[in-house]
């Protein structure tokens, strides 16, 4: 076997398997980062889709660098600068294993990891990340009980402080000696250890063959090494120093061996050599240092538990071609089954189970067949010239390694810099590109209206990635390395969580006195069609890999082949046992995500099941929503969160301006789903009025049922699931509800522990789901409503978290907490119900700035998206409203709107739509202006459109409904003295006094939806509520010393010609002061004309002409020729730019490269870096405008435009922070202002 620094495994004989453990010493910021992880250090899906170079520049590079240095399995690496730990599979095949740091926030320093190949995997037992600098991982070997431990670890340098030292060696020695003492043990990295030829002392871990003079980092690993019966394997092996030395230092004769490997002394005899291979080419000041091991290896056999399900291509089903084909294959299948039918009936004992495998191989078959798999390759980005590059820049490499004198080998350092330079502008050219590509593949999503493409691939521009797999923690907090223990240990989660022990007191459930009007005949084709079409596309698939589309490709079919196994299921209240079967896979919450409970599992089960499964839903949800409390909104018809979030609102603003006492506690249930006992359930469906078919169905599809969780792509044992309802089931929320609504029935009613409500009522909660809000106006009246339902809930089986239930309370001076079990419950000024913000102030302030927080939050997450050059504005506007707008405006017709929240809200829409369309300051335009070109509006007008849109919904209601009556609800108490605080209900009666309506007349109107749309719009027009109809003007422009340029201008035809000159002065960088559109000749002197009212449609060719001269807008237009446009309102800010001398411009220039550098007014962090940068600036500039003194004063506010608002500029200036120093930037500047002023 041969091991390296880097790492791998290679076979050598017949006989005999070798592995070769390679692994590269340090991966520097200044050296390889640049190379290695150019795309990593930005976007970590470029490395799980494999486009991630650690040898040169991409995964296929990578192995052939390895494969010519005759190592083709492990790689080990050193300070790749990850944060967090866990796996990713690479486009390559390879699997990358990483360690960092694993705190929020984290500095991207040090980091270790593992590239393992396809046959490294399959011995690959586990791994286990010890923070940023060590890395374990196990394997298999032949030998009988034995396996191979290798340490990846990258020590600290010799000039680090005492403590990281200590630290660092004692971490290392205590896992190097929790390792079985059987197992073979190799530790290798960067040790920046020094150990010299000088052996004496340690004689039994070293030889004499060392290189250099010991230092303390030496002396330390050396005394680790003998610690822990280690040998030094650098040390025991003659070679020229060339071959010893792993570091070479900047001045490029400096030489020391810092890198090693070792082994574990009683397997010595298993190294066959440890050798430098300089050949390697990485861009690192270290080299490549390789062993070779005698021993074989095994695959780690886990058993036949891998998940081999099949993902079908169902995207060709949107071919007719394809999809007819699918349909006369899935008939032919199904008239030999018709054929089969009789005989199968007469010869089969279980006919359920042998007609549903039939009907399954029969759709699996034809989808195997006809749609075959959907293989998700992805996109190779890293060009052929750049893999040209980093072969030119090997080439230099070897020319380094290859140089004799002083002087030669400066000369091939200068020229391997150079080459090295030159791939790293190849690389972010190709990466450039590549999101450009992506950006096009947008495109054409949106003209296909395909929208699932569109946003899958607006998650790749945006760089978002799921979490990886990640070693979890036993329940003693124990990492658990291996792939076995992690399966049991997820099986033995899952099984507990799924398995609750019984309510110690049964509850007492009765029958009801009869059953619900509900259809008990076996299910008829015309439900079966009904159910066929409501499943949705593209959800996972269950055990039996049957997709929904599949099923609805055709409806007809379908529904023949279910009919008959329907009625045998209906008759014998039987169910096949693969529709009792689920496969769990776990969904990453916040924390730590290395322990089970930070994971959410969700059901995958059979989508012909979930087609019986609704048949059953729409016979029972109809009829037994009647049945339940109106104080419930979740999972039910013409119910929403926004019902119960305005209901609460009005409720707490009420509250608070007649005084009266208030107490509302926010109660959360632990693993509700998970929880409900079984038993209880089906007295429940009974207690409902269910009829014993229905129940008896039910109650057989979850006995027997099993559950297997995935993890790492295989499947864990099965086990049996014995209490709660299963998540993904369709028939879980509406069982759910029974249970909630049996609690809470049970609690309140003929008590009066809840608020007076309207008509001599009491309103005791609001629910929605497992979310309850409960009311009361005084603490022992909450204190009972408390005790009465925690004590109902267990009798369910389920159980309240005390530590999410929290409680708030206004008007009242009783300090007596509320209790639950004897603990008291905290007392919460503010809390997040149902998404929206509810204070104890009542006002909507705190719940508006959470908003704009979370936009901000989204909106920065797809920054690519933003600055992309190939996405069009309207898919970027389409992106805003769908994935940033909706974030913002979430509950906003519940709030209580003031101008100071709709300022700050309409602040955070203009300053994203500027940056949409590139838009900076000093680029000024009108607000109108801005909107009208990105079909936006004032957000007021969408508040009060949701707002008008959601009274509608709610006066299409009964008057009795809880939210209808707190439209009129006040409580008890007194007003105070004084004007009375502006509230949602006052806002309410000022919309309906400026609609021109009464009440009366609003509540008839909203009968009638479609006429209530049209009152809607009336009431608030938006700019989406217009026709939009795009005109595409194709503009020439000759500028000077360049052949004439066409620019295709898409614009509305509402437009103003102002909007397509703004667009060209982007485009050709020729400032819209000097522009002079011409059209047939004439120019067009009135900006402020629509394009309609000019005469422009559909391909009209105008002509752009760059004037010599600035162009005033005249004052009054009686004195323009042809009676032109008013005074521009910037007019005087750009007078006052007029009469700016040089210094101030200078000045102001440098101001606004610190705001785009810097933007809000922030301050720098390093102020003493910016005044040096100031004042390297400040020359530039200077110099630059003195050299052109003819350029007149008019034109410098011109040059300011064109020198911060270009799209390369501004871009150089935000990669600043990322790998681009803020001199070469100002440099850059300083070039571009000095071919501006010469144009």
């Amino acid at each position: 076997m041969t091991v390296c620094h880097n790492s791998v495994t290679i076979p050598t004989c017949e006989y005999e398997r070798t592995w070769a453990v390679v692994y590269l010493v340090q991966v520097t910021v200044t050296d390889v980062q640049r190379d290695v992880t150019q795309v990593c250090k930005c976007d970590e899906t470029e490395v799980a889709r494999g486009d991630w170079a650690w040898f040169g520049c991409d995964g296929q590079d990578s192995g052939e660098e390895l494969e010519v240095l005759g190592i083709s399995e492990v790689l080990g690496i050193s300070e790749t600068r990850w944060t967090g730990s866990g796996q990713l599979k690479l486009n390559t095949g390879e699997l990358l294993l990483y360690s960092g740091h694993e705190e929020e926030n984290a500095h991207h320093t040090q980091g270790v990891a593992f590239m393992l190949s396809k046959t490294a995997q399959k011995a690959l037992i586990g791994w286990e990340a010890h923070g940023p600098r060590i890395l374990t991982a196990s394997f298999s070997t032949e030998r009988k009980r034995i396996n191979m431990d290798i340490i990846q670890c990258y020590a600290p340098t010799n000039d680090s402080e005492e403590e990281a030292k200590e630290e660092f060696y004692n971490r290392l020695l205590t896992i190097i000696q929790n390792r079985p003492r059987r197992n073979i043990v190799i530790t290798m990295g960067d040790l920046n250890a020094k150990i010299g030829s000088n052996n004496q002392g340690y004689e039994q871990i070293m030889g004499k063959h060392g290189l250099g003079v010991m230092n303390d980092n030496g002396e330390r690993f050396a005394n680790m090494c003998a610690a822990s019966n280690l040998v030094i394997g650098g040390s025991m092996f003659q070679h020229k120093r060339i071959h010893k030395a792993t570091w070479t230092s900047p001045d490029m004769f400096t030489e020391n061996q810092i890198d090693h490997i070792c082994i574990g002394r009683k397997f010595r005899r298993s190294l066959q050599d440890v050798r430098v291979k300089r050949g390697a080419d990485v861009s690192s000041d270290h080299h490549l240092l390789t062993t070779t091991l005698r021993l074989k290896l095994r695959k780690n056999w886990t058993g036949d538990t891998r998940q081999n399900r099949k993902r079908y291509n169902t995207s060709v089903l949107k071919e007719a071609e394809r999809l007819e084909e699918f349909r006369i294959t899935l008939h032919n299948r199904f008239q030999a089954l018709q054929d089969l039918e009789t005989t199968v009936e007469d010869s089969t004992e279980d006919p359920i189970e042998e007609k549903w495998q039939e009907i399954k191989e029969a759709i699996t078959t034809t989808c195997q067949e006809v749609l075959g798999t959907n293989r998700q390759r992805n996109k190779e980005w890293i060009s052929a010239e750049t893999l040209e590059k980093v072969a030119e820049r090997k080439k230099k490499k070897t020319a380094i390694n290859n140089s004799r004198t002083r002087t030669e080998k400066a000369k091939a350092h200068e020229e391997y810099a150079e080459a090295h330079r030159a791939v790293k502008r190849h690389i972010r050219a190709d990466k450039k590109n590549h999101m450009e590509s992506l950006a096009v593949e947008a495109e054409d999503a949106v003209r296909h209206g395909n929208m699932r493409e569109l946003y899958a691939t607006i998650k790749k521009l945006s760089g978002k990635h799921t979490q990886s797999d990640r070693p979890v923690k036993d329940s003693d907090g124990n990492v658990i390395p291996d792939m076995e223990g992690q399966k049991q240990r997820w099986a033995e989660y899952f099984e507990n969580l799924l398995n609750r022990p019984a309510p110690r007191e049964t509850a007492d459930i009765h029958q009801a006195d009869s059953d619900l009007g509900i259809e008990c005949g076996p299910p008829s084709k015309e439900e079966i069609r009904r159910a066929v079409m409501q499943l949705k596309n593209g959800k996972a698939t269950g055990p039996d890999n049957i997709p929904a589309e599949a099923l609805k490709a055709d409806v007809e079919i379908s529904v023949d082949m279910f009919y008959p196994l329907f009625q045998n299921i209906w008759e014998k209240e039987e169910i096949p046992q693969e529709w009792k079967e689920g496969y769990i896979i776990k969904l990453p919450k916040k924390g730590d995500l290395s322990s089970c409970a930070n994971y959410r599992g969700i059901t995958l089960l059979s989508v012909p099941s979930k087609v019986f499964n609704r048949v059953l839903l729409n016979r029972m949800r109809d009829a037994v929503d009647p049945h339940l409390r109106d104080q419930q909104a979740g999972f039910r018809k013409n119910r929403s969160c926004t019902d119960q979030i305005t209901t609460l609102r009005i409720i707490l603003e009420q509250s608070i301006e007649w005084n009266s006492p208030l107490y509302i506690n926010f109660i959360d249930y632990e693993k509700a789903f998970d929880s409900l006992d079984r038993l209880a359930l089906w007295k429940l469906l009974r207690h409902y009025g269910i009829p014993v078919k229905i129940t008896n169905l039910i109650k057989n599809s979850y006995e027997g049922m099993t559950c297997r969780v995935i993890h790492g792509q295989q499947l864990t044992d099965a086990f049996h699931v014995r209490t709660g309802v299963r998540q993904g089931c369709l028939l879980s929320p509406f069982l759910f509800l029974l249970a909630i609504d049996w609690c809470l029935k049970t609690s309140t009613d003929g008590r009066e522990n809840g608020i007076k409500w309207s008509a001599g009522k009491w309103l005791d909660d609001l629910d929605f789901a497992d979310d309850l809000a409960l009311l009361a106006h005084k603490q022992q009246q909450m204190q009972e409503k408390t005790s009465t339902i925690d004590t109902n809930s267990a009798c369910l089986g389920l159980k309240i978290h005390r530590g999410k239930t929290k409680i708030l309370k206004v008007n009242t001076d009783c300090s007596t907490p509320i209790t639950l079990a004897g603990e008291p419950l905290e007392e919460v000024a503010k809390f997040t119900y149902l998404g929206s913000v509810i204070d104890k102030q009542g006002g909507t302030d705190a719940d508006v700035k959470a908003r704009i927080g979370k936009a901000r939050s989204a909106f920065q997450q797809l920054d690519k998206v933003w600055r992309s050059s190939e996405l069009t504005s309207s898919t970027k506007i389409r992106m805003f409203n769908t994935m940033v707008k909706p974030v913002l405006l979430y509950g906003a017709e519940t709030w209580r709107t003031t101008t100071s929240t709709t300022r700050k809200i309409q602040a955070f829409i203009n300053t994203c739509l500027r940056k949409i369309l590139k838009i900076y300051w000093p680029s000024t335009i009108r607000n109108e202006d801005l909107w009208q070109r990105t079909g936006q509006g004032p957000v007021a007008t969408d508040i009060l459109h949701k707002r008008w849109t959601w009274i509608g919904h709610t006066l299409r209601k009964p008057a009795s409904s809880t939210t209808r009556e707190a439209f009129t609800w006040n409580p008890p108490g007194k007003r105070k003295r004084g004007r009375p605080r502006n509230t949602w209900r006052r806002d309410l009666v000022a919309d309906v006094k400026a609609s021109g309506h009464t009440w009366e007349q609003l509540i008839e109107k909203a009968q009638d939806r479609k006429g209530w749309r049209h009152l809607v719009r009336g009431l608030c027009p938006r700019m989406g509520d217009r026709p939009k109809q795009a005109s595409i003007v194709n503009v020439q422009y000759t500028p000077e010393a360049r052949p004439p340029t066409t620019t295709a201008v898409t614009v509305r035809s509402d437009s103003p010609l102002a909007a397509v000159m703004s667009d060209l002065a982007r485009e050709t960088h020729v400032p819209c002061a000097r522009q002079s559109i011409l059209l047939d000749g004439r120019e067009l002197r009135n900006p402020d004309q629509s394009l309609q009212e000019l005469g422009i449609v559909e391909g009209t060719k105008l002509v752009l002409k760059k004037n010599t001269k600035r162009q005033i807008t005249c004052t009054d237009s009686t004195d323009s020729p042809d009676g032109g446009p008013p005074k521009d309102t910037d007019a005087a800010e750009e007078a006052a730019i007029l009469d700016m001398d040089r210094t101030t411009l200078v000045t102001r220039m440098v101001q606004e490269v610190k705001d785009i550098l810097v933007p809000g007014g922030a301050e720098m962090e390093d102020q003493t870096k910016w005044q040096d940068v100031q004042t390297i600036l400040t020359k530039q500039i200077t110099q630059n405008l003195d050299e052109y003194p003819e350029i007149p004063e008019e034109a410098l506010n011109d040059i300011v435009r064109v020198f911060l608002c270009e799209n390369e500029a501004v871009d150089l200036l935000k990669e600043a922070d990322d790998d681009i120093s803020l001199f070469d930037v100002f440099c850059e500047l300083s070039e571009r202002l000095s071919r501006v002023l010469s144009t």
